[in-house]
């Protein structure tokens, strides 16, 4: 059985976001150590691996404690007031009650939030944290454990190497996904980057800014900062996921970590719909192997 609460933390830009810590009934009080979740595009506190890892049986046999939140880019889109004195979302709608969510997403930002999520462990007491991204969170994972650090490990499931990716599903031709990131840059220079652009695909719309920030996304980004992860690290993801797999296998063989551990789950796709006992089993595995110090946690292992 899982104690719940719902938790308000704050970003350094001045948003509150919420999330959920979750710890088993007999775990000891914090200071202890923490697994923070970030979810993909779309998520939330609620969904996802966030939300069934900590309810794994390996997970409820341990003492640590887990904190799923809410990021800038949750759900596709949601309604949110702004009361006087605090600060809008950006790229947004400019009314009162504004827009968010991953159609509205600036990428530049996701690490904002995990900066708040960290420092909310830090200040309960927390001295150990492993920071757990799927998908998109993923991205802002690698993203934090390379130009941050100072975590004691990150987990990365299946996380997104570049927001360029979907380019191909969203548009048929080259021509028409220039004619449309020309339509986005013009809407940006005219104060208007929070109008959304239909697409056929997963989002199914996308703001002007976000489909610039997108275009713009510097080539190799993800992969250089592999290449500075230095803390634990553990790669996960699903053998149906190709050709990504060999991205992903090769960025962590990259990385710089002394301890490195690359899973693949056979045969399951990117919602790892009936792999997540062995996906909540790898990362615990982790975790407790990092906590440890077992020899279990050597450089370049791989598991099914």
């Amino acid at each position: 059985m899982l104690v719940t609460e719902l938790v308000t933390y704050e970003t350094e830009d001045g948003l509150r976001m919420d999330g959920l810590l979750r710890y088993p009934e007999q775990a000891p009080a914090a200071p202890a150590t923490a697994v923070l979740y970030l979810h993909g595009k779309g998520g939330g506190f609620y969904t996802g691996p966030g939300r069934w890892i900590p309810e794994s049986p390996e997970m409820q046999a341990a003492p640590w404690h887990h904190f799923a939140i809410n990021m800038r880019m949750h759900h596709l889109g949601f309604s949110r007031g702004n009361p006087p004195g605090r600060p809008h979302l950006s790229n947004t709608p400019p009314q009162l009650v504004s827009a968010g969510g991953g159609m509205w997403e600036r990428i530049a930002e996701g690490i904002l939030d995990v900066r708040g999520a960290v420092g909310w462990l830090r200040g309960r007491g927390y001295q150990d944290v492993f920071v757990v991204g799927k998908s998109s969170g993923g991205f802002y994972a690698t993203q934090y454990a390379a130009e941050v650090g100072g975590i004691t490990g990150v987990v990365l499931l299946s996380p997104v190497h570049t927001h360029r990716m979907p380019f191909p599903t969203w548009f048929a031709t080259d021509d028409e996904r220039e004619q449309t990131v020309a339509r986005a840059r013009a809407l940006l220079a005219d104060g208007q980057g929070h109008v959304l652009i239909p697409l056929p695909e997963w989002y199914f719309a996308i703001s002007a800014a976000s489909l610039v920030e997108r275009q713009d996304e510097p080539e190799g980004i993800w992969q250089d900062w592999m290449e500075r992860i230095e803390v634990p690290l553990l790669g996960l993801f699903g053998g149906a996921e190709v050709p990504d797999t060999e991205i992903w296998r090769a960025g962590c063989e990259s990385s710089a970590s002394a301890i490195r551990q690359i899973v693949e789950v056979p045969d399951v796709d990117h919602s790892y719909l009936g792999g997540e006992h062995l996906v909540a089993r790898a990362v615990a595995t982790f975790i407790r192997d990092v906590m440890s110090g077992q020899p279990a946690a050597a450089a370049g292992q791989s598991g099914g």
